[in-house]
């Protein structure tokens, strides 16, 4: 039992080693932790798992930002495909909506946004 019941559980989970400690404060994802061997690590994840305890998954200083830059290029790749899709439709929307009616324009649209995103979610 702690001494002050503001304390809580808190499971730190470092690559290869695990550590329970009573905290004053969960940590917050960004915050800088120092496990029992002296070596630094930075807070990923914070999840509650029980009643006063949370699970506090850690990682190396260097995997955080190997894990942004990572972030980034999904995101610049997956802007790209979503615009380059997206223009095609319009294009086509365009072309179909001469030809037939605003009903018929607007089913073409709608399923190539569903195709798109059936593409970009699979992909």
């Amino acid at each position: 039992m702690p001494m002050f019941a503001s304390k809580t559980r808190a499971v730190f989970l470092f690559h290869g080693t695990a550590e329970l400690r009573w905290v004053n404060k969960v940590p917050r994802h960004g915050v800088r932790v120092r496990s029992s061997q002296g070596k630094d690590w930075i807070v990923d994840d914070v999840m509650r798992s029980g009643v006063d305890t949370y699970t506090v998954t850690c990682v190396a200083p260097g995997e955080l930002t190997d894990m942004r830059e990572r972030a980034v290029a999904y995101l610049r790749r997956d802007w790209e495909f979503i615009a380059a899709t997206l223009l095609w439709s319009v294009l086509v929307v365009g072309l179909v909506n001469q030809r037939t009616n605003l009903w018929s324009s607007l089913v073409v649209a709608a399923l190539l946004v569903t195709i798109a995103c059936f593409a970009w979610a699979t992909k």
